[in-house]
């Protein structure tokens, strides 16, 4: 809880009523690597905060190939319905990419103080855009660069994701169709990287 509090107050102070009203109703869990929080057909109405770890929103699309939408690293949330202020399901599955520690509140509780807090309602509105400045990058990377440029981008905004991902995971969240066309990407990326050493 440490953790998100200080995470939290990097850009406001939190009342001491908030943070043990979040203590008392959200909680702290441990997830493994490769374990599912939830399937694509499956609503969990919470907030998740992620503390340390690494998380993926995802589908297997028509093709039947894996989709990574979303990554979420510590200091990202993610929620198991469409948004806080929804009980509906996105149809996506959320997946754990290491072993993840997250702070968990259900989405109701979350709400009610993201309402009666003006600190956490501000804080809560910089991580939202936070995610959609991700988002928009993520679907600006896919739908307008050749592969070797969605490396290159991936590598200059989300660095630590480089090393942490398998090829699957960087080809899936990549839009990258094949081997192939992967392994060419890094290849001129790494050639990109030492000329301009």
């Amino acid at each position: 809880m440490k953790r998100m509090f200080t995470y939290f107050e990097k850009y406001l102070a939190l009342e001491d009523e908030l943070k043990e009203l979040l203590q008392h109703f959200g909680r702290k869990r441990s997830y493994r690597k490769g374990d599912f929080y939830k399937q694509e057909d499956e609503p969990v109405e919470k907030w998740c905060f992620v503390l340390e770890g690494l998380v993926s929103k995802e589908h297997i699309n028509s093709a039947d190939q894996l989709v990574i939408e979303r990554i979420c690293e510590p200091g990202a949330f993610f929620t198991g319905t469409k948004h806080v202020f929804s009980k509906s399901n996105e149809p996506i599955a959320i997946r754990f990419l290491k072993d993840t520690t997250l702070f968990e509140i259900r989405n109701q509780y979350f709400q009610d103080m993201v309402e009666t807090f003006p600190g956490l309602k501000s804080v809560y509105h910089i991580l939202t855009q936070h995610k959609l400045n991700h988002a928009v990058r993520h679907q600006h990377t896919i739908h307008a660069l050749r592969a070797e440029e969605r490396l290159h981008d991936l590598y200059l905004y989300r660095p630590g994701l480089i090393k942490l991902l398998t090829v699957e995971q960087k080809k899936a969240f990549l839009g990258i169709a094949n081997n192939t066309a992967y392994y060419r990407a890094k290849y001129y990326l790494e050639k990109k990287i030492k000329k301009s050493e």
